[in-house]
């Protein structure tokens, strides 16, 4: 008698890890996703942003070189455009790991790290 009523807790006990383990699980796949989600927005927000402002510059580069048409010729205006863009294509890549790498690590991890704080509060207010 006294074993049944063991093996009825122990399995109550494997039940209720189960369920929680289960819990917990689906809870993590919504955390992950919804990281998962607002890395990519951000990627593609970032992809966006840069196809629209390299077309501007692009434009800007030949306002600049028509513009100058008439005081220097034809030829070096739109020598002087390129080599603009020549010059911004080096300081990106002298300079890419100030301009690029740093600011998209510090805003995924800023994400991530938001995420968990909220997290983090969520179970001490549970526990209070």
């Amino acid at each position: 008698m006294e074993n049944k009523k063991k093996n009825s807790k122990i399995r109550q006990l494997i039940f209720n890890l189960k369920s929680y383990l289960s819990a917990e699980s689906d809870y993590y796949q919504v955390v992950l996703v919804e990281k998962i989600t607002k890395i990519i927005s951000i990627f593609i927000l970032g992809i966006l942003l840069s196809v629209l402002f390299l077309g501007l510059f692009f434009f800007l580069l030949f306002l600049l070189a028509y513009f100058l048409i008439p005081i220097v010729g034809e030829i070096i205006s739109f020598s002087i455009a390129g080599g603009l863009l020549i010059l911004t294509i080096c300081l990106v890549i002298l300079f890419q790991r100030t301009i690029v790498v740093n600011p998209v690590l510090r805003l995924i991890v800023k994400t991530i790290d938001s995420n968990i704080s909220k997290t983090k509060k969520e179970e001490q207010d549970e526990t209070n």
